[in-house]
Formats: structure tokens, C-alpha cells, sequence
């Protein structure tokens, strides 16, 4: 279902550490880059999309998707990411997913935008752990991700947890919230 008020962030700007320093974004999954498993998953969900890059910016761009480079050259993560993008994001929530996870569910922004409430953020959670790439937030709980990479903080988990967040369980559904991490993984 489309929901309007919502940019889908897709994080792209991984190292690639796992995968021979690959772009993850462009390696091929069933004969289609990751990255476009990402757009055809949450495009139907969303009202925009924006994908967060560290290189190749003129390939992405040719996807005809706003693109946001890191602000900071060197690797600083996926919160410098999400920040990175801020000026971009024009709706009122913001849904981030990564670009390695072409199972996610048809539903989930769907399901996490109607559990936000006074929330200011709503994070999936399969049946074993929180998924912090996974989540909707108010837009403007986005300019708070300065002040924690501020005290040299990286983790997104740790972020979300700083703030007012609520879980929501996608029960059965452990594997559509995995990530493509190696190329082993990729095989099956």
C-alpha cells in the first residue's frame, strides 16, 4: 500500500568488507542489482525514495532516484548515512531500509507507520532481535544523529535506543530480514 508523508532512505554506502569491497548495491542477486530489488520492494510503499551512496554516484543517479553522498568522506557508517540524507527528505516520516535485504516484507512500512503513534521512532523486530536498519521515524528526529555522532557513537541500534522507540514484531518472517552480507550468502 502507498503511503503518502513517507520517503523511503535505501543505505547503500556500505563498505562492501564482506563482499571483496564490492558496492553492494550493484551486486547481482536472481540477475538484478540489490539495490534494484530495493527500489521494487519499497517504491510501491513509499510517496519518495532516496538512496544513500559513498561512490559510484553517476550509476546511481542514472536510476533516476535523489541520491545523498556521505557528508564525510571517510567511512563513518550507516547513522552518517541516514543524517547525511536529512536535506533531501521532504515528508513528514522516514522509512530507512538497507539495500541488502530484497525479502523484506510488501507490508512493513505499512506496518511500522501504523504502530508509530507519538513515537518518534517505530523499529521492526523478527522473532530473535531488533532490526535496526529497519524502521520509520519522524523526519525531524533525524537532526538528532549529529549530537550522537558527536560523541564518536556509531551504532544505529544505540541511536534508536537514545530515543523514543517502539519495537513491532514481525512474527514467521526471520528471513525476510536477512542481509546479503557474503558472497556464500548471495549463492543461496
Amino acid at each position: 500500500m502507498l503511503r503518502s508523508g513517507v520517503t523511503a532512505l535505501i543505505l547503500a554506502g556500505g563498505r562492501g568488507s564482506r563482499m571483496e569491497g564490492q558496492d553492494k548495491g550493484w551486486v547481482k542477486h536472481l540477475g538484478k542489482p540489490l539495490v534494484q530489488h530495493a527500489i521494487s520492494i519499497i517504491s510501491p510503499q513509499v510517496s519518495e525514495l532516496v538512496v544513500s551512496i559513498n561512490r559510484n554516484e553517476s550509476r546511481y543517479r542514472e536510476l533516476g532516484i535523489a541520491c545523498s553522498m556521505d557528508e564525510q568522506m571517510e567511512y563513518a557508517g550507516p547513522l552518517m548515512g541516514i543524517w547525511s540524507a536529512r536535506k533531501l527528505i521532504n515528508t513528514e516520516f522516514i522509512f530507512v531500509m538497507p539495500c541488502d535485504m530484497p525479502g523484506l516484507p510488501g507490508d512493513v512500512v505499512e506496518r511500522l507507520y501504523e504502530n508509530i503513534r507519538s513515537h518518534e521512532i517505530c523499529v521492526a523486530r523478527d522473532e530473535t532481535r531488533l532490526q535496526p536498519l529497519v524502521f520509520i521515524a519522524r523526519t525531524q528526529v533525524i537532526d538528532s544523529i549529529e549530537l550522537y555522532l558527536g560523541k564518536t557513537e556509531k551504532s544505529v541500534k544505540g541511536w534508536i535506543k537514545s530515543r523514543d522507540y517502539h519495537a513491532i514484531s514481525f512474527p514467521g518472517q526471520q528471513q525476510a530480514f536477512q542481509n546479503i552480507n557474503t558472497t556464500s550468502q548471495l549463492q543461496r
